[in-house]
Order: structure tokens, then sequence, then C-alpha cells
């Protein structure tokens, strides 16, 4: 089968794990298939000069196609068609909701989430001063127009599911009745996490990029956008500092932020800090940490937090519990389909609960080892290999439809 994937995203931070993972399982599983993968000129330049490649991927499977299409415009809608067309395919896979018009084949279409639908009041506005309805209104379109005419519909949880079909996307009744078109596939966990460095191994690499790390802190990995409520983190954080409210429970305790531009994002937030967070190595960012630093962080912190008002799945939770770390997380969107019983549950938006949560696993060596072994042995049953699997039933449903 000759397959088309637009995988102009591989650089984003979870769109991107999930390409690279999934085309690598892919081409695994179905060696005789050609996977063909869309990029800019200087990410395909890139990605073929990188030694680690797509995961799996061995030779002569995978061929890369240069596009000059930009991500959120007309222009790709009508591009990438015409990719497909010249380029003889059989199926073209979107991993994202952008679903080009002229397609001459059946699509699949994955969407992680339907944040924009729900908080439209952190969107951008267009060109820096159109209203943000314009922004909510393109992506309802998108979502509305894709969940309409692919062939099947892939949610990485049951939570995005149940969003595309149900009136926050407000689709037709008679798209919404097709439920069998849209399928939930859990994203697999990345093996590299699964496998269990040395302690000099995990030194080299935080002492390489990220020397000094307090003994004790707590992590946080992903964008700092508004929906992430970082800010309640950063809150919590300090009042743990605070000695009136917890005396010397949680001197020395820090506090790690791997995000692009998290420090320059948060700079508001962070002026409000009392002065014990701020202070000394207690806070610190990593703008874009590698694999090998991401594994090392999750190794050593104490705690995983992550306070996000919706998620469409929760990598950065499944990873850090297959590095066997616990993890606190907001109950909601798909993160309570990946914790499980790994971790604590919060109430999204509940910054006194959050608080208490992590004070309560800070408190408690038994009860933290205990969620991390739980854990680590849930993020066992994500594997790449079984969405994959699942991915390609949906590929061979759509052809055969």
């Amino acid at each position: 089968m000759r397959i088309l994937i637009d995988a102009r995203k591989l650089d984003d931070f979870g769109i991107g794990r999930t390409i690279r993972n999934l085309v690598g399982a892919i081409a695994r599983l179905r060696p005789e298939w050609r996977l063909m993968l869309l990029g800019s000129p200087s990410l395909v330049a890139a990605d073929r000069a990188s030694a680690d490649g797509l995961t799996g991927s061995g030779g002569g499977r995978i061929e890369w196609i240069e596009t000059g299409a930009r991500r959120y415009g007309v222009g790709e809608l009508l591009t990438l068609g015409r990719h497909a067309r010249r380029l003889g395919v059989q199926l073209y896979h979107a991993p994202h909701y952008t679903l080009p018009w002229n397609l001459p084949c059946p699509a699949v279409v994955t969407v992680h989430d339907c944040i924009h639908l729900r908080f439209p009041q952190y969107l951008p506005r267009p060109f820096g001063l159109l209203p943000r309805a314009l922004s909510r209104a393109y992506a309802a379109c998108m979502i509305r127009d894709a969940v309409a005419r692919a062939a099947r519909v892939i949610a990485v949880s049951e939570s995005t599911r149940r969003d595309l079909l149900g009136p926050l996307v407000g689709g037709r009744t008679e798209e919404r009745s097709a439920s069998e078109r849209v399928v939930a596939i859990h994203n697999g966990c990345d093996a590299f996490f699964l496998e269990r460095p040395s302690a000099d191994e995990v030194d080299d690499a935080l002492n390489a990029l990220a020397p000094g790390l307090p003994e004790r802190f707590l992590l946080y990995v992903g964008n700092v956008k508004p929906h992430k409520n970082v800010t309640a983190l950063l809150t919590a954080f300090g009042h743990l500092l605070d000695s009136d409210r917890y005396g010397s429970r949680h001197r020395g305790l820090g506090l790690v932020v791997a995000g692009e531009h998290a420090c320059e994002r948060l700079r508001g937030p962070l002026s409000q800090l009392p002065a014990a967070a701020q202070e000394g190595a207690g806070l610190r960012f990593v703008d874009r940490a590698s694999d090998r630093l991401l594994r090392a962080l999750y190794h050593r912190a104490t705690l995983l937090v992550l306070p996000s008002l919706y998620e469409g799945f929760g990598l950065p939770a499944l990873e850090a519990m297959a590095c066997g770390t616990a993890v606190v997380v907001s109950d909601a969107g798909g993160l309570p389909e990946v914790v499980g019983g790994g971790g604590l549950l919060v109430t999204p938006g509940d910054a006194e609960e959050l608080e208490a949560a992590i004070d309560r696993l800070l408190a408690s060596d038994d009860e933290r080892q205990q969620l991390a072994s739980v854990g680590r042995a849930r993020a066992q049953e994500f594997t790449w290999e079984r969405a994959a699997a699942r991915t390609i039933e949906q590929y061979e449903a759509a052809v055969a439809q």
C-alpha cells in the first residue's frame, strides 16, 4: 500500500513524537508498504541528516516528500491534495485535524484534542488584532469537516472521542450517528523511557545539561500555554516553601519546568513568587530538552506534576510513569485514562487540592513508591506496536470502504 502522511508537525513535542513513533512501528509491522512523509524542505533536510531518523524506520520503506505548504492556511488545503494525486497514493493520513479538500483517495484523520473549542479565550488573535472568535471558528470548521469527510477518525483517548461525537464539535446528527468511524487509539510509550539507565548515565546527562539541580524537585514537562495551568503549579511551589504554612518540611525543594520559552512566557507569574522560591537553584527552566535529558529528569524528579485544565492524552505523565516516577495530574480529559491507579488525580483548577496532593506525596515515601510501581507497570501496557496495529486496521478499513 502507498500511504501519504502529513509529517509537517514532526518537530512539535506531542504530535511530533506520535508521528515519529507511529510511523516507525507501522514500518516494522508492514515492511511491504511504502510510507511517504510530507515535510517542509528544512524539516526534511534536518531529519534526513539526523542520526536518530524515524524510530525503526529501516531502509527503503519511508520516503520524504518536500512541500512548501504552510500550516493553518488555505494553501495547505489545496497543495497537499495535489501531492497525493501526483504520487498516486491509496491513502492519506492527517495526524492533525486539517484535511485537504481535493484528495483523490480515502483519508484517515487523527484528532488529539478539542482544546481550541473548550478554551477559545486562550486562542491567539488572527494577525494579532482580529477577534479570537475567528480562530475558534476556523478550528471548529476544520475539525467538523475532517470528521465528516474522513473514512476513519482516530482519537487519542476516549475523552477526545466523546468530544468529537458530542455537541462540542457541533456536527450534524447523521455525522455523529456514524460513531463506528471514530475510534479511540491510545498513544504508546517510547521504549527509550522504559529502559532503566544507570545512576551514572542519569548523573552524566544532568550534569552536562542541567547541573546543580536540588536533591528533591517537582517536574513539569510540556508547553506553557494557558490551559496547561502552570501558574497554579508555581503558586503551589511558592506555598510549599512558605515556612509559616509548612515549617521546614519542604526546605530545599526545587521545581524544574521543561518547556520551550517557559521562563519568558511565565515572567509575570514568576514575579509574584515569594523570594524563597526565586532564590538560588530551586527554580530551574529547561528550554528544549532532548530525550536523554528528559529521561534523566524523569528518573531524578521526586514528582511529575501536570495541573492542566484539559489534556487530550498526556504523554509526559506516561513517560514519567515509565521511568518509575509518581505523578500528580488533573482529573481532566484523557489524563485519567493514562494514569489509572499510577498517580493522584486532582480537580482541574483547584489550586488548594493540587497543593495538598503534592504535599501529601512529598511527605510519604511509601505512597510515592507504591504509585511509582503501579505507574511503571501501567506504562508498559501502552506500546507503539499496539497503537500501530490498531492504526493499520483503520488504514485497511478506510481503503476497503
